[in-house]
């Protein structure tokens, strides 16, 4: 059961007040509104679980790929680019001594050498970012 009172209502001139009494029918709906409000609580707190979750799946797939990514340029440093760089500075310091170059070329595959180990580092230092992330976002340290 709902009731009302209304005083001085400017669109109808000459009453005082209003009163008014409504019985809803049928009787068994009580309550509708809060459920209803209740249901569109619960569908928007499932929308907002199921963005959570796929976020968190984006987020564990580029957290991999980037581990895979950064070993990769990790191994190639370690296993061929040092390697070579050690090689060619070796030619060019044998070159030198031999007297068939100046000095020049071996400062030049020096700063290389070196140039190609700091690159060799940093893809190193990036890989075990990469795994660090990988671990913090799956809870795991294998």
């Amino acid at each position: 059961m709902q009731s009302g009172a209304e005083w001085g209502d400017s669109s109808q001139p000459g009453t005082l007040a209003v009163v008014g009494v409504a019985i809803p029918l049928p009787l068994w709906q009580r309550g509708q509104g809060p459920v209803e409000e209740a249901r569109a609580r619960a569908a928007q707190a499932a929308a907002l679980a199921r963005e959570a979750r796929l976020d968190a799946l984006r987020d564990a797939r580029e957290a991999h790929i980037r581990l895979e990514e950064t070993v990769a340029r990790a191994r190639v440093a370690r296993d061929l680019l040092i390697p070579s760089a050690g090689v060619l500075r070796a030619r060019a310091l044998r070159g030198y001594q031999a007297g068939e170059s100046g000095i020049v070329p071996v400062l030049d595959a020096f700063r290389s050498e070196r140039d190609v180990v700091l690159g060799a580092l940093q893809d190193e230092l990036a890989y075990q970012e990469a795994l660090a992330d990988w671990y913090a976002l799956t809870g795991r340290s294998e």
